[in-house]
Order: structure tokens, then C-alpha cells, then sequence
């Protein structure tokens, strides 16, 4: 990652190219697909009990999510979001299906490799809005189908701007400081808003480890970003209890972080100084625990862990270093 400009607005240069992501991107998918070929030629096994990536044709699944849980804010002074009801819902036929918010298009259906056109939200809005779906949606990080993950049909969502935060000299170190309460002035801050991204997406299982790469850019203009994003997952079962273990990483390009994390000239403030960052590397970690109570119910539980990027830190927007989400519950299938 590069260094850090802290003033807007940008240096002549700064930014990378578009055309250099997206040489890029296609070398990541030529990399993708020649990996694809490799293991489209091992024995596929069907379907079975140990298997999260499989799913039935042509049905509609429909579960919720009943339990306690979080998702902390990394914003300054921002809420932290409960999670109490998460609903799913899925829907798989030949080529097209649906899960949550996920929207996609299957072009290729190998054994064991998957391409996917995908058009999904991006997550970094959510954190701006007090209120409305976002509570209703857990983070899988990528791999958010093979764990409980879920959307509600969009509700009224109250925008927050940044919170006011200490001097830049107070900022040298990440230690959060405390801050001194101030109002908001509406007319200075620009709202944030959630971006709808569109690409491709890869799958393919390794033996026992499923890996997932999504190259996405946004079609919506609000950002007008780029993100990359790549996991491994596995799961496996010890009698009647499933466990799952999920790590990975996004990146995500300067135009995008600008967007939600930036301060431009004519926001800044004493208070609030004016930040441009780079493009920067989220990892994360997820684990997962489940088991199957009847038909219908199954307990739930998992924990993730998202440590944030250097530019996303370096924010005086951000509080936070890391985003921990955690829930615990039952589940209904319908």
C-alpha cells in the first residue's frame, strides 16, 4: 500500500490508472480460470452430507435467523449494529439464481468450477445509516453462502455524517482519543450511500477447501469504485455438530475508500481535517458452529473478524481498527 496523503485534493498521479486494475483483474482471472481447468479434471463427488456448496434446483429457501448479535462500528461514535432477526432467502434454477441481495447469472458449470456475472451491494455504506436493513444483513465476509448471511427488504434508513474527532497532531498514534461532543452541521457533510457493485465471480472446490474470487466494480455511479475480493472456506462435521473456518481478504480501490472514508476540502473542519486515502487490503477470519436440532430448527453461532486497512484506519472518520461480528441463535427453515 502506498503512503498516505492526508489533504484534498489529490496529487496529479496519485491514483492508479483504471486500465492498470483492470490488467490486473484479468490476470488474476486468467490465473482463476487456469486453476479452474486444473481442477475441473479431478473426480466430482455429488452432493453430499459435508458439502456447503451444493444447493437444490429450482426451489425457493426461506429461513430466519432468531438470536443475540453485533456488528460493532468502527466510525467515530458510531452505533453498533444488533442483529436479532436475520432472514434468508435463496433461489437457485439452471443458470439464474438469487441469495440475499447476491443477484447473479451462471455462465459456466463445471463439477467443481463455478463463473458467476454477480451483481451485489457494497458493505462499507452500512455503517452510515442509524437505522433500516442493515440490521437485518450479517457480513459472511465472501463466502457468505455457506454461513448464515441475510437481507430484509429495504426500510427507512436515517444517514449519519462523521462524528467530530481530535486534532490530526492527537491522531499519530491509533489509540482512539476521547473526543469532545459537538453538533453535526448537515449542510457540510455529504451523505454516504450504498453502492451496487457488478462483475464476475469464480468458485471452485480443492478437496476439502472451497475458494472464491469476485472482481466487482460500481454500476451505480455512487463511488464509481473497484473491489476485489478472495476467500477460503471449509467446513466439517464431528457427529451431528458442523464446523466452518472462512479467511480471507478485499481490496478496494482509492475511489472507493475516498467515498465513505475521505474528508474532502470544503468538509474539513478544525476538528475534522481533510483526508484522501489510498487504495488498502481488509483481511478477515470467520468461524462458524452449527447443528441440526429437527426438520425445521438448528442452532447457529459464528464470529468474524475484519482488521481494517491502513487507509481505512488512518480516517479521522475512524474509531476502530477491526469490525467484530458475532451471533448466536436458532434457525428456522420454512
Amino acid at each position: 500500500m502506498g503512503s498516505i496523503n492526508k489533504k484534498y485534493p489529490a496529487q496529479s498521479g496519485k491514483y492508479p490508472q483504471r486500465s492498470d486494475y483492470i490488467m490486473s483483474a484479468f490476470r488474476i482471472l486468467i490465473l482463476t480460470m487456469a486453476l479452474s481447468f486444473y481442477t475441473a479434471g479431478a473426480s466430482a463427488e455429488p452432493c453430499g452430507h459435508g458439502q456447503s456448496h451444493c444447493a437444490a434446483v429450482g426451489e425457493w429457501e426461506l429461513s430466519l435467523g432468531i438470536g443475540l448479535g453485533v456488528r460493532s462500528n468502527p466510525l467515530h461514535n458510531g452505533d453498533d449494529i444488533p442483529l436479532v432477526l436475520i432472514p434468508q432467502i435463496s433461489y437457485y434454477g439452471q443458470r439464474f439464481f438469487i441469495e440475499n441481495l447476491d443477484i447473479g447469472y451462471t455462465l459456466v458449470d463445471q463439477p467443481n468450477l463455478m463463473l458467476n456475472v454477480l451483481v451485489t451491494p457494497g458493505g462499507d455504506g452500512l455503517y452510515f445509516f442509524r437505522r433500516g436493513w442493515r440490521n437485518f444483513v450479517m457480513d459472511g465476509g465472501l463466502s457468505g453462502r455457506n454461513s448464515l448471511a441475510a437481507p430484509a427488504s429495504p426500510g427507512p434508513q436515517e444517514y449519519f455524517g462523521p462524528m467530530p474527532v481530535a486534532d490530526q497532531d492527537e491522531r499519530s498514534s491509533e489509540t482512539p482519543t476521547p473526543l469532545v461532543e459537538e453538533p453535526l452541521d448537515p449542510e457540510r457533510t455529504r451523505r454516504r450511500r450504498v453502492a451496487g457493485m457488478a462483475g464476475l465471480e469464480a468458485s471452485a472446490a480443492l478437496g476439502p477447501v472451497d475458494w472464491q474470487l469476485q472482481l466487482l466494480t460500481d454500476v451505480t455511479g455512487v463511488h464509481r469504485g473497484e473491489e476485489l475480493r478472495f476467500a477460503l472456506s471449509s467446513s466439517q462435521y464431528y457427529g451431528e455438530h458442523r464446523f466452518g473456518v472462512a479467511g480471507g481478504f478485499s481490496w478496494k480501490s482509492a475511489d472507493l475508500l475516498e467515498y465513505y472514508y475521505g474528508v474532502r476540502a470544503d468538509e474539513a473542519t478544525e476538528r475534522l481535517p481533510a483526508y484522501e486515502p489510498n487504495s488498502g487490503v481488509t483481511p478477515f477470519v470467520r468461524l462458524s458452529w452449527g447443528k441440526a436440532v429437527n426438520r425445521h430448527w438448528r442452532w447457529q453461532g459464528s464470529l468474524q473478524y475484519d482488521y481494517l486497512s491502513r487507509s481505512v484506519r488512518n480516517s479521522p472518520l475512524i474509531e476502530d481498527s477491526e469490525v467484530v461480528q458475532v451471533f448466536i441463535g436458532g434457525v428456522y427453515h420454512f
